[in-house]
């Protein structure tokens, strides 16, 4: 069993990290407007299309794909490596976002934890900035609708992306975390969070689709493997 949202509340090094929280800071807001602007977005996007064709749909899984690699490789990358000019996402994820949230303690204990899992407001003008050129791309190749449907797309998977990441770090008893299948997306996300394989294994947030392709994937020593190795790479 975890840690009670009083113990969770009382370990030191999240005490620490209290001053870091703005003093009006509210969860409920920097969950809503992201996912305000992102169905906008989505809206917004569909009603410039026009007779979509049966091939141009396929720019919805296609550019879910490169969505998941693209959040595995700035996973990968910048989040967990300093990069000039990306301090900042360095700091909000490495440094704060692991330091608060360890592997044995992953269950925000009050809505203001939150601060250290959700995107700030801007964080969907800094998505859509880089999907805007590839966007462009996708109606140069192949057509205007294909466009619209990959910033569809990207807004979608932004916000797909807050309700995994947020859910992982829901009380263990809370009942969405108990299906069986969101258990393994939090397993995968938890082992992500000890420190020993932060920086190797288990990018991927929402599914582990890329850390699968690339061997990043991590899972838990099974019993016949303890007695020989630490952890099995799946």
């Amino acid at each position: 069993m975890g840690l009670t949202a009083s113990e969770l509340d009382e370990l030191p090094y999240r005490v620490a990290m209290r001053d870091k929280f703005p003093q009006h800071y509210s969860a409920a807001f920097h969950f809503l407007i992201p996912n305000v602007l992102s169905v906008t977005a989505i809206a917004t996007a569909f009603s410039f299309t026009q007779n979509i064709q049966p091939l141009e749909w396929l720019m919805l899984p296609g550019a879910f794909l490169v969505a998941n690699l693209i959040e595995w490789w700035v996973h990968k990358g910048p989040l967990h490596h300093r990069r000039p000019g990306l301090e900042i996402a360095f700091e909000r994820h490495t440094l704060s976002h692991h330091e608060y949230f360890h592997d044995d303690s992953m269950a925000a204990a009050k809505p203001r934890d939150y601060y250290y899992v959700l995107f700030p407001v801007w964080g969907i003008f800094a998505i859509f900035v880089p999907a805007l050129p590839i966007a462009a791309a996708a109606w140069f190749a192949f057509s205007w609708n294909a466009a619209m449907l990959f910033l569809a797309t990207a807004a979608f998977y932004f916000i797909f992306y807050e309700w995994m990441h947020l859910i992982y770090h829901l009380p263990e008893n809370h009942p969405v975390v108990r299906a069986r299948f969101m258990q393994f997306l939090q397993r995968h996300h938890r082992l992500h969070h000890n420190k020993r394989l932060m920086q190797k294994y288990n990018f991927n947030v929402t599914f582990p689709i890329a850390d699968y392709l690339f061997g990043t994937a991590y899972r838990e020593p099974t019993r016949e493997s303890l007695s020989g190795t630490n952890g099995a790479r799946s």
